[in-house]
């Protein structure tokens, strides 16, 4: 059945191809034809090269700066359901899980390794479960590259890469713009956004910098509703409120370029943002909709900031970058524990000989105390070919990165000292505590590669593709733990040494310059680590790397005089001892370690057509078949052959229309746009006997805007049928939780650039 499933929407895809050049244009223009009127050609850097989206031979997707617009997106849920290899888990931003390609061995775990990578312009600042959600003010373009990028990117992007590409300063002239957006919802209140840009020339044609701010107001939707604890001793009557988890983000971009000379320049920037949210956005759908009891103030504050400096230079055989970033990142969360404290004590009373020091009273609560610092530092350093004559296109490069980190978690309980718990460990501690669980986990990885790729035009239609990395890796861990706080009981340290090559096979077919068909073998990893050496451990210390191993082919193709883009690749991909964090199987141990567990298959075809059927009107379509499974029973797991791998939807679908009516006696152009999106059924654990469903869902949005010179209104609805999309499920036994997409909301925005 999921074989139909791909043939159908490869015959589909080619038929509704095939419908719009022959029904709705010729294939051919006339000689009266605007040669002007065809879809617009986007620039990427996919291949750390700036060349043709439909030149290069791999599964890339890319939103330019007048999509984003078009788009109206801001943040990474606005653009992630428009690309079709992109799934995920959310509970806010900044606690994204990004998938590529059904990639995902967990629903959200903290620790761990992303199998997706996400940059910054050229640095990477991938982090499993906490993926940052950059505010899309003033950006080039967003391209996402899918499948392994093993040999260019590294062991951030075993599944793919994710990569935002800032406008940079630009010194031949002054320009910019101003932004005011105003949204509203009924389960929630006003929202407001403000955003400007400045281009300023310093030195004519030489030195210019560029000023980006942004600062924004999301109302809350989510209602902490009275309620007691179970044991009825305590209300939460205090702190219930409506619409708490409000959300203020602000932040600002500073880039300075320079043009040396003609065949040199240099570029310096600076960027920071933060994220502070008043509380969090799960429910207990049983309680009600968009409601939930809870007995703390819950916050998280997300604050991070980027320094890099960029060298261009024309060697004459060659161009030569060279980039250097920083990229720190602060944390600090408070959630409400209350469930999980009531989970324990329950556990202790029906079984004290195990779980006696679990015993905290007969109703309490509690709260969640969690801090994370990383700093990241990266350098690389790459030559690439420049004569365009040639048949051979190379670019070898070495790239350093250092990640240090440490993250800080407390589980505190309210009048601990007074519990059986801390009466049972009184006698080792120095002073009374609320704290029941503190730990300390420091992590400092060094990373250094050497990387390249050759491509040879055997024919003036036929080139093939050699590329390889090679990577030396050291993963160091450390765990400080007290239970209770002030009672030491683990100190450790794992060092995880590690290095390996991986390769890239490609070979391109183009028969004419509207279209491209290829095949690529490609390999991308997960870097390996160690795992504390406690008693009970019953898995190996050292857990390996994973990989990846891709089997590809794919066709870029253009129609009618490039007013037709379609664009597909099918994929077989196989997933060797992929890791995954698990409770420890000794039943007498309580703590949690990462193992190599499985093996899976990943198969399926991704598709996307674009038309412009006359000069007013655009439409495309984009979409995914996915099958994503276990190839082999997992005897560590419990789970069979067949079962799901989580996050990431079967079926995957968007669609969009976009008309332009000119208003000449106004000055201007009316514009209408409705967009849709399917996201199929995933799961939320590989074991099918703990998993749970989160249900397929659907999103529209519509917008109707004026456009006249330099002045631009939109007014849009956003979710216009009000749909509680599920994008993440608690997999706690403990907890009924669950995040959804934002309700439905109307806005508009006025702009004006200059």
């Amino acid at each position: 059945m999921k074989t139909s499933r791909t043939i159908q929407i490869l015959v589909g895809s080619v038929s509704t191809a095939a419908l719009v050049c022959g029904l709705g244009f010729p294939l051919t223009a006339s000689a009266e034809e605007t040669p002007e009127l065809q879809l617009q050609s986007v620039i990427v850097t996919a291949r750390k090269r700036s060349e043709s989206l439909q030149d290069v031979p791999a599964s890339v997707q890319a939103f330019g700066d007048e999509e984003i617009q078009r788009l109206n997106i801001t943040k990474f849920e606005d653009y992630a359901r428009f690309a079709p290899s992109v799934s995920f888990n959310t509970q806010g931003p900044g606690q994204t899980k990004l998938v590529i390609r059904g990639v995902a061995e967990s629903s959200g775990s903290r620790s761990g390794q992303s199998s997706a990578g996400i940059y910054l312009d050229d640095q990477p600042i991938t982090s499993n479960a906490q993926t940052p959600d950059v505010r899309i003010v003033d950006v080039e373009r967003i391209e996402v590259l899918s499948g392994p990028q093993g040999t260019l990117y590294g062991a951030s992007s075993q599944s793919g890469t994710l990569k935002i590409i800032t406008n940079k300063p630009d010194a031949s002239g002054v320009s910019g713009s101003a932004e005011a957006t105003v949204k509203s919802m009924d389960e929630g209140g006003g929202s407001y956004d403000l955003q400007g840009v400045a281009n300023l020339p310093v030195v004519e044609d030489k030195l210019a910098v560029r000023l980006v701010g942004f600062y924004g107001e999301e109302s809350g939707y989510v209602d902490n509703v009275p309620g007691t604890t179970p044991g009825g001793t305590v209300s939460n009557a205090a702190i219930a409120n409506e619409d708490v988890d409000k959300i203020k983000t602000f932040g600002s971009r500073a880039a300075a370029r320079y043009e040396i000379d003609a065949n040199w320049s240099a570029t310096a920037s600076y960027a920071f943002q933060t994220s502070d949210a008043d509380g969090l956005s799960d429910y207990d759908p049983l309680i009600g909709d968009l409601q939930t009891v809870k007995f703390y103030d819950e916050s998280r504050k997300d604050e991070w900031n980027q320094a890099a400096l960029s060298v261009e230079g024309d060697l004459g055989f060659a161009d030569l970058i060279v980039t250097a970033s920083h990229f720190r990142r602060d944390i600090d969360s408070i959630s409400d524990n209350t469930a999980y404290m009531q989970f324990l004590s329950a556990k202790a009373v029906a079984d004290p000989a195990y779980y006696a020091f679990y015993d905290f009273g007969p109703d309490p609560i509690g709260f969640y105390d969690f801090q994370l610092k990383e700093r990241r530092s990266a350098l690389e350093t790459r030559l690439s070919s420049n004569d365009e004559a040639s048949r051979w296109n190379w670019i070898i490069g070495a790239f350093y990165e250092k990640i240090e980190g440490d993250t800080l978690a407390g589980a505190h309980i309210k009048d601990y000292e007074l519990s059986p718990s801390f009466a049972s460990v009184a006698a080792y501690v120095d002073a009374p505590t609320d704290i029941y669980f503190y730990q300390k986990v420091g992590y400092d990885q060094d990373q250094v590669a050497l990387f390249g790729e050759v491509s040879y035009k055997l024919t003036d239609q036929l080139t093939g593709t050699v590329g390889a990395r090679y990577f030396d890796a050291n993963n160091d861990q450390s765990i400080y733990t007290e239970i209770p706080q002030g009672l030491p009981v683990e100190d450790s340290v794992s060092p995880a040494p590690e290095n390996g090559f991986t390769p890239k096979l490609s070979l391109a077919w183009q028969p004419s310059e509207d279209m491209l068909v290829y095949t690529t073998y490609s390999q991308g990893f997960r870097l390996g680590g160690a795992n504390r050496d406690k008693p009970g451990l019953a898995v190996p210390k050292q857990y390996d790397a994973d990989k990846l191993t891709n089997f590809e082919v794919g066709l870029k193709s253009s129609f009618a005089d490039k007013r037709v883009t379609f664009n597909a690749a099918a994929f077989l991909m196989s997933w060797d001892d992929f890791q995954l964090e698990v409770r420890n199987p000794d039943p007498a141990t309580f703590f949690f370690v990462t193992a190599n567990v499985g093996q899976a298959e990943i198969k399926g075809v991704e598709a996307q057509l674009d038309a412009l059927v006359t000069e007013h009107l655009q439409v495309g379509l984009a979409g995914t078949l996915l099958s994503a499974e276990l190839s082999e029973p997992s005897d560590f797991l419990g789970a069979p052959k067949g079962a799901r791998l989580p996050v990431t939807p079967e079926e995957k679908f968007s669609l969009y229309a976009d008309y332009r009516i000119p208003a000449e006696a106004l000055g201007g152009d009316f514009h209408l746009r409705g967009d849709y999106s399917y996201t199929g059924d995933s799961v939320n654990n590989v074991d099918p006997a703990a998993a749970q469903s989160l249900d397929a869902y659907s999103l529209a949005n519509f917008q109707v805007g004026f456009e006249t010179g330099d002045w631009s209104v939109n007014l849009f609805l956003n979710n216009a049928f009000d749909e509680r999309g599920v994008t993440y499920i608690s997999p706690s036994e403990f907890k009924n939780s669950l995040n959804v997409v934002r309700p439905r909301e109307i806005g508009l925005t006025l702009s004006k650039s200059f």
